[in-house]
């Protein structure tokens, strides 16, 4: 059975969808349009009660939240080196990536609104 992941872009499904292509892995995207409201539907709430993307579904398990699906394939598929071999690399990796959800998506947020802000003011009063 080939694995779904519920997924709608630009969101941290991307994380997940980046994984799946890097690994090589086979799956079926099923997009789940947050605009219209198709995350509150009854079929997809079957899928995640708390109605939120990204959702990977491997034959009976179903994972939610972007960092805990990505270290699951990661393992699943540790022969193709995603993760380091050694358990105390793979730990700090862990700290990396969970970090990296908070920080990471904080700096990214103030980057962005730096650079329209920025884009905004004349050359000359730019820093």
């Amino acid at each position: 059975m080939k694995i779904k992941l519920y997924e709608f872009g630009p969101t941290r499904s991307i994380r997940v969808r980046w994984t799946l292509q890097e690994l090589g892995v086979d799956f079926e995207p099923i997009r789940v349009n947050l605009l219209a409201g198709e995350h509150r539907r009854a079929d997809f709430l079957k899928i995640n009660p708390a109605g939120k993307i990204p959702v990977l579904v491997d034959g009976d398990l179903v994972l939610t939240e972007s960092v805990a699906i990505v270290l699951y394939l990661a393992e699943k598929y540790a022969e193709r080196g995603l993760l380091p071999r050694a358990v105390e690399e793979r730990a700090r990796q862990s700290l990396a990536t969970i970090r990296g959800d908070r920080v990471g998506t904080a700096a990214l947020a103030h980057f962005a609104s730096y650079d329209a802000l920025s884009r905004r003011r004349p050359t000359a009063q730019r820093r």
